[in-house]
């Protein structure tokens, strides 16, 4: 099973380079659905990185998973195929029709993955489905769904699914429009005015109206972890999962991963996970509160 985590800035890419994560998730400016990042990579930089990557032995996924209207379109035509030709090894990507003109035009060789961001919103089999029939090897799943659910989701191998199993998950249901924070914030989703507040005291740094009840947030937004689940989802038929820490420091940032890799290791062993040990751990390295087991496991 591979690991994936991903990297925004060059401190945290080169310490995803000396991780024990197997691929390396790059959002480029411009071409991502969170579009409050100042800090992503710009196409220009992918062949170091790339390269640099590769040395290590670490795949590289750059991420293109917006929704562009009509007149954007060429751009992210022209980004994935500047990425393929400097040597990703595959691209995560939000719209079906791009999915679809990589797929038809570009006509990737294996092992290039086209792999369908959460963005794409493929909440059931049909939607999953769907997207293969266009060209997608992989397909990220909403980080919401029940292992039953993901049992049906994964009824065969074709294609892929990953996983997001560790990182900030908003109450919501990831994937739809939301409109709490044009609600809220007067602004829409992804562009940084949503909930990215979780004690009384932190403030939203681009928010326009706070709704708070006695100084605290609405809503919190909380770190998943289903360390303990891992192995129900192998078995289930997942095939990656994704680890993105939010954590306070790059050593902590280090030792997340340290500690999915380890319990993905046990897992796939069949080996008990030391879940008292670990999953205390991973909740001393949050600076965020951290939720277990939010997956209904039926």
């Amino acid at each position: 099973m591979e690991l994936v985590t991903a990297a925004n800035n060059n401190e945290i890419f080169a310490a995803a380079t000396q991780s024990p994560a197997g691929s390396i998730y790059l959002p480029l400016s411009g071409l991502v659905s969170i579009r409050w990042g100042r800090d992503f990579f710009s196409l220009s930089q992918l062949p170091e990185l790339i390269d640099s990557a590769h040395k290590s032995d670490k795949k590289v996924y750059p991420v293109i998973n917006g929704h562009p209207h009509q007149a954007q379109l060429a751009a992210y035509y022209s980004a994935a195929r500047q990425l393929y030709e400097a040597g990703a090894d595959g691209v995560v990507v939000g719209s079906p029709e791009i999915i679809n003109w990589i797929k038809q035009t570009l006509k990737p060789k294996p092992p290039f993955l086209i792999i369908a961001s959460s963005s794409a919103r493929a909440v059931c089999r049909q939607d999953i489905d769907f997207l293969n029939s266009l060209g997608a090897d992989r397909v990220i799943i909403s980080r919401l769904h029940s292992l039953a659910e993901i049992n049906e989701l994964a009824y065969n191998s074709v294609p892929q699914l990953e996983l997001f199993v560790h990182g900030l998950i908003c109450p919501c249901w990831e994937g739809q429009d939301c409109l709490l924070p044009l609600y809220t914030y007067g602004n829409e989703a992804d562009w940084g005015c949503c909930l990215n507040v979780s004690e009384p005291g932190l403030s939203v740094a681009c928010s326009k109206y706070r709704v708070a009840t006695d100084s605290k947030p609405m809503w919190d937004m909380r770190v998943q972890s289903d360390l303990h689940l891992l192995p129900r989802i192998i078995k289930r038929g997942v095939s990656s999962i994704k680890v993105i820490p939010p954590t306070k420091s790059i050593s902590d940032w280090r030792r997340t991963i340290a500690i999915w890799r380890q319990a993905l290791d046990n897992a796939l062993a069949d080996e008990k996970l030391i879940d008292n040990t670990l999953t205390e751990e991973l909740a001393a390295l949050s600076p965020l509160p951290v939720k277990f087991d939010l997956r209904r496991t039926q």
